[in-house]
C-alpha cells in the first residue's frame, strides 16, 4: 500500500534547471571572465547549488553565492520559470485527499528551495522537505530519514525524480521510484538503462498512474 510519494523538485516540480545553470553562470562570470558550459556546471551536479560554487569558485565562494541567489530570484521570468509545471498543484492536491504523506526530497539548497516555493505559493504544500548538502548527494539519505521518522516500510514509498542518480537513490533506499521525461528526455537511455519501476512522459500519464495506483492501493 503507498503510504508516501517523495519528489524530486528540478525537472518534477517545475522546469528550474536552466534557471540554476544560467544563475551559476552568471555568478560565474566575474571570476572566469567567460561563460562556463552546461557540462562544466553539470560535472559538479549531486551536492546542492552551493557545493557546485564551492567547487568552482572556491576562492570566491561567498560572492559567487550571493550573485547567485540575486539572479535565481530575478531571472525566473525571462527564463519561463514563475510557475510550477501545469497540473502539479493540482496533483499535489489530489494525492493528499488520498490521506498519504507528500514530501519534497530535493537536491537544492535550502535557500533557493523556499524561493521557489515561496514564488509558486507552495511553502505549505509538502509534509516535510528535505534540502540538499554542500557536500555530496543525499537524497537516498533523506528518503530513509522520511521513512523512520514516519515508521513506513520502504515497500510503500514512492520516489519521483527526472534524472538516472535519483533511480539509485530510491533503489538504495529500497523504494519505488517513477521516472519522468515530461520536459528533456536527453537522459533517456540512461534512464532505461537503470530499469525504474515506471517512467512517465507527460504529467498528464504520471497523475493517472499514481491515482489509478492509490485507488487500487497496489504498485504495479
Amino acid at each position: 500500500m503507498i503510504k508516501a510519494i517523495l519528489f524530486d523538485f528540478d525537472g518534477t516540480i517545475a522546469d528550474t534547471l536552466p534557471l540554476v545553470v544560467s544563475s551559476i553562470q552568471k555568478a560565474a562570470f566575474p571570476f572566469y571572465q567567460r561563460v562556463l558550459s552546461y557540462d562544466e556546471i553539470a560535472q559538479t551536479f549531486g551536492p546542492c547549488e552551493e557545493g557546485s560554487l564551492q567547487m568552482l569558485l572556491p576562492n570566491h565562494y561567498k560572492e559567487a553565492t550571493n550573485l547567485f541567489y540575486k539572479y535565481y530570484e530575478e531571472d525566473a521570468k525571462s527564463l519561463n520559470c514563475e510557475q510550477p509545471f501545469l497540473g502539479i498543484i493540482e496533483l499535489l492536491q489530489n494525492l493528499k485527499k488520498h490521506n498519504i504523506i507528500i514530501g519534497l526530497v530535493t537536491g537544492k539548497g535550502t535557500t533557493t528551495t523556499n524561493i521557489s516555493l515561496k514564488k509558486y505559493n507552495m511553502l505549505n504544500t509538502f509534509d516535510i522537505i528535505k534540502t540538499g548538502s554542500t557536500e555530496k548527494s543525499i537524497k537516498t539519505e533523506c528518503i530513509l530519514d522520511i521513512i523512520k521518522k514516519y515508521k513506513l516500510n520502504a515497500e510503500d514509498v514512492i520516489y519521483i525524480g527526472d534524472m538516472p542518480s535519483d533511480i539509485d537513490s530510491a533503489k538504495q533506499a529500497n523504494c519505488k521510484i517513477i521516472s519522468v521525461l515530461y520536459t528533456d528526455k536527453k537522459n533517456e537511455q540512461q534512464i532505461l538503462a537503470k530499469k525504474p519501476d515506471k517512467i512517465c512522459y507527460s504529467l498528464d500519464e504520471l497523475s493517472s498512474f499514481l491515482l489509478q495506483q492509490l485507488n487500487n492501493e497496489v504498485f504495479l
